[in-house]
């Protein structure tokens, strides 16, 4: 899985790749090689590893899948760049291509299947809903124009519309105000999700990210990590168990679920996770190269080729400004 991931900021700007590979603890990866243009930068990245093999072998597809990431907020800071042109990711051997969150089918639906109008016609929010949806649906069919790539949606967990939030306030959030995880935020998931593909039923799945939550782009909604008041074990257990059923097996979609910012870089926690949940040819779980975040000096992250299931792996592949502390590959 392979995402260019630029940021452009007021004061100062930087430029970085991310490059994910599918990787199963199989021996996968003999000599990849990516070459991207982005801005100024120019980067051969040539990589070569393997994993010891499994008596169980991973089945999951193998995805190359590409994102340009806009700036968070900035309206007049989106990314100008042939990267979002499927059919050039094609020609470079992408398969596949991702929004980003302030960008996502997940926050283009109105909840109507509640029973509830929380976007009623002629209001401020259903003006902006119906717009945002149009410029969604833009990504999803330019991309299932070109044969051969998908479409995923980048989706921000948990994160519902305020009014949303609002009307089951007393069921699901804790004494601060923060969202928390439980029966009736499992079904709003599942009404989320179930009317985001009917909504886009061409899109292929989602990339869920839960360690950061943006809605910067999104005056309608807020949200936080499911685990930001219960970082357990068993709720990771419960709450990735829950998307796949509801992604993977309710939708037949694929679930990319990333690991960043969630728990430890450990192979024991990530163990004692994993092995409770049920492996999916659709289910994949997205590991950092680095234990941490992408600094120097990076220590090696212990969970890559660890486990029962497939697993994608992100790899810093260029450079950031100093400002940042990060140098080229």
């Amino acid at each position: 899985l392979s995402l260019t991931h630029t940021h452009t900021h007021t004061h100062y700007t930087h430029t970085y790749f991310h490059f994910f590979q599918f990787c199963s603890p199989q021996a996968i990866m003999q000599s990849q090689r990516f070459i991207a243009f982005v801005n100024v930068f120019t980067l051969l990245l040539v990589s070569s590893f393997s994993f010891p093999a499994q008596a169980n072998p991973i089945s999951n597809e193998h995805v190359i899948i590409d994102m340009v990431q806009n700036n968070p907020g900035d309206s007049a800071g989106w990314e100008q760049t042939k990267y979002f042109d499927p059919e050039i990711l094609k020609a470079y051997g992408y398969n596949a291509q991702s929004t980003t969150g302030e960008m996502s089918g997940t926050q283009a639906v109105d909840f109507s299947s509640t029973g509830h109008d929380f976007f009623p016609q002629g209001s401020k929010q259903r003006r902006w809903l119906d717009t945002y949806r149009a410029g969604v649906d833009k990504f999803v069919q330019r991309t299932r124009s070109v044969a051969g790539v998908k479409s995923y949606f980048f989706v921000d967990l948990l994160v519902f519309p305020t009014f949303v939030i609002d009307h089951y306030r007393s069921q699901i959030t804790d004494k601060n105000g923060s969202l928390v995880w439980n029966s009736v935020t499992r079904k709003l998931v599942e009404v989320m999700v179930k009317e985001t593909f009917k909504l886009f039923p061409d899109v292929d799945g989602f990339i869920v990210r839960t360690g950061e939550t943006y809605v910067y782009d999104t005056p309608y909604h807020q949200g936080n990590s499911p685990a930001k008041t219960n970082n357990t074990v068993a709720l990771w257990v419960d709450f990735i168990s829950a998307l796949r059923d509801i992604v993977c097996t309710g939708q037949n979609k694929d679930l990319f679920l990333r690991s960043w910012d969630n728990w430890k870089s450990d192979t024991t926690i990530y163990t004692n996770i994993t092995e409770q949940i049920q492996p999916h040819a659709k289910l994949y779980f997205s590991i950092k190269h680095s234990a941490g975040d992408f600094t120097r000096p990076a220590v090696w992250n212990p969970q890559l080729g660890v486990g029962k299931h497939a697993q994608v792996h992100i790899r810093l592949s260029a450079c950031m400004f100093i400002l940042f502390l990060f140098t080229a590959i």
